[in-house]
């Protein structure tokens, strides 16, 4: 699944990521990953959850990839430990997303047995749409993952930039096209007056050297960036 790849590769990216950029879809899934990755995303204060282990303790457990075959004593161990696995992620996400958003319409809803258990192709476009959400906005490490989606190739850059486009159009109508119209307002004033400038000056305009149209190109959407979190931190109407 493209979408899966674009999102190991984005996370793959961050300083010291817990995500490889070869890890699998299989290896995505499961429980251990999930619960690293949550952690190297979250705030402590979501990890307060109601039980009587360390958690790091419970995700070192093993656990059967065919959680309902009881062929044997160690395949129902590992069963209950995924269930239990499971469980305290869901109560992890929820904490999050409870400590983040304000609007409860904005929680994505994931069903992680489906996601964990059966790897569902529904369940996994809804995590990683949702990954996206905590990487650029309700993670404590939102700025770099902002920053983050302007170095990847062009495919993957483009399918994080479509999620995140849908839901500043689900959350706000009106705030981005006008941030959007005035950026591009600005650009055609410089251009204008670039042009104007040269013609004054009888000579042909200058043209920007390469690498500094590259910092340019990689400011302009840092400050996409800080306009998505600003829309996306009002409530919708």
């Amino acid at each position: 699944m493209k979408l899966v790849t674009a999102i190991i590769h984005w996370l793959s990216e961050f300083p010291k990521s817990v995500v490889s950029a070869d890890c699998n879809l299989s290896q995505f899934v499961t429980p251990f990953m999930i619960y690293n990755l949550f952690k190297f995303l979250f705030n402590e204060v979501d990890f307060n959850v109601p039980f009587e282990m360390s958690l790091d303790e419970l995700f070192q457990l093993p656990y059967c990839e065919l959680p309902y075959s009881f062929a044997n004593q160690f395949n129902q161990v590992g069963s209950h430990n995924i269930i239990s696995q499971i469980r305290i992620l869901e109560m992890i996400l929820a904490n999050h997303f409870q400590n983040t958003l304000n609007n409860p319409d904005q929680i994505p809803d994931i069903n992680l047995h489906r996601l964990i258990l059966h790897q569902n192709a529904t369940e996994i476009t809804k995590y990683c749409k949702a990954l996206v959400l905590i990487g650029t906005y309700t993670s404590k490490l939102s700025t770099v993952g902002l920053t983050t989606i302007e170095f990847l190739a062009d495919e993957d850059k483009n399918m994080l930039e479509d999620i995140m486009a849908q839901r500043q159009r689900s959350y706000n109508k009106e705030i981005v096209p006008y941030f959007q119209s005035d950026i591009e307002n600005r650009s055609n004033d410089a251009e204008v007056a670039s042009s104007d400038q040269a013609s004054n000056n009888g000579s042909a305009p200058d043209y920007i050297d390469q690498d500094d149209l590259k910092l340019l190109r990689w400011k302009v959407r840092l400050y996409e960036g800080v306009i998505y979190t600003l829309t996306m931190s009002k409530e919708p109407n």
